[in-house]
């Protein structure tokens, strides 16, 4: 069924964030909430970032984030914050005919349009579609039963847990967890998290949180405002009083999504990013009545995902091509560069 497309600025996100959020309300997912993408689009949109709203009769069925990458070439908007592609629609489908009517409302000439991370969780795309794999990601059932879940896991998980604990027992090192959920602790929490990030390799790439990079600045932003809603954890590992590990998480209906995961090096042979995983799973299986029911990674798939039973898929990218003609011309020309 046809769709009426406009486009606007990014800026105007907060006069649609109400459409938005009901297009996102059936995946209770924190990461398409409106403060999530207000909070990406003040840090980390420009001017080229257009905002597309498809309606039907009047009711807003469509939206979605979109950016000019190329010659007749745009893709959904897709800073590296944002696990899941930015493009929303009721019905939770890609269809050609939306895609050409949005292709016919951007502004120039447009022949192909490529949506990135998309998770079929959310939205399932027409067959017209190219995929191309992106990640295999993963994501976890809170066990009814802890010791029954513990006990399925692999041998070497378990045995490593356990010496962990023992060494920790036999030095005299207290292990524990802690949960920070006022805005002010989530806010200290995201500091804390800059606080460690830096001191590690990944300053050296320049890929590190600080309180004043963009990094930062979003995810102290957004973390706080989703405490205001109830909807943000920063998990700490503890080693005696001093913090080992810390998981900057957030959450809606009992779906919880680690973001980002970072731990002091000087306490790698203790595993306190790993350690934290399991204690984090005990404790929300504990819980009674549960809050959390199922934990979605949302990054790549590592080893330990799958060493926790994970249930894993792919996340892939999703081309749109206005004809057959443009994906062997696309095709040809790379073959002659």
């Amino acid at each position: 069924m046809k769709v009426d497309i406009s486009i606007h600025s990014c800026s105007e996100f907060q006069d649609y964030k109400q459409n938005w959020n009901a297009l996102a309300a059936k995946h209770v997912l924190p990461i398409l909430s409106d403060v999530f993408i207000a909070a990406l689009l003040a840090s980390f949109a420009d001017d080229s970032v257009r905002l597309v709203v498809g309606q039907r009769a009047g009711k807003v069925v469509l939206m979605a984030f979109m950016q000019k990458v190329g010659f007749a070439r745009w893709s959904s908007f897709m800073p590296s914050q944002e696990p899941v592609c930015l493009y929303l629609s009721e019905d939770g489908v890609i269809d050609d005919i939306s895609l050409r009517a949005i292709a016919k409302a951007l502004p120039g000439v447009v022949l192909q349009i490529d949506l990135l991370q998309v998770d079929n969780v959310i939205l399932s795309p027409a067959a017209n579609l190219k995929a191309m794999p992106y990640i295999e990601t993963g994501a976890l059932d809170v066990p009814a039963d802890f010791p029954a879940y513990f006990a399925s896991l692999g041998k070497n998980l378990r045995q490593n847990y356990n010496k962990v604990v023992n060494r920790a027992s036999k030095d005299n090192l207290n292990l524990s967890i802690e949960p920070w959920t006022s805005p002010e602790q989530v806010e200290e929490g995201v500091r804390l998290y800059g606080e460690i990030e830096s001191a590690s390799w990944k300053a050296e790439h320049n890929t590190a949180i600080s309180p004043t990079n963009q990094q930062g600045i979003f995810y102290t932003r957004m973390m706080r405002e989703l405490a205001e809603r109830g909807q943000a954890v920063v998990w700490l590992y503890k080693i005696n009083d001093e913090v080992a590990a810390v998981d900057l998480c957030v959450h809606n209906q009992g779906t919880l999504i680690i973001l980002k995961t970072t731990y002091k090096e000087a306490f790698s042979k203790l595993s306190p990013a790993l350690q934290l995983k399991v204690d984090m799973l005990r404790y929300y299986a504990e819980q009674t009545p549960a809050s959390i029911k199922r934990i979605e990674f949302y990054g790549k798939a590592m080893d330990w995902h799958k060493r926790l039973n994970s249930e894993l898929r792919w996340i892939n990218h999703q081309t749109w091509y206005k004809a057959g003609w443009v994906e062997g011309l696309i095709g040809l020309v790379r073959r002659l560069r």
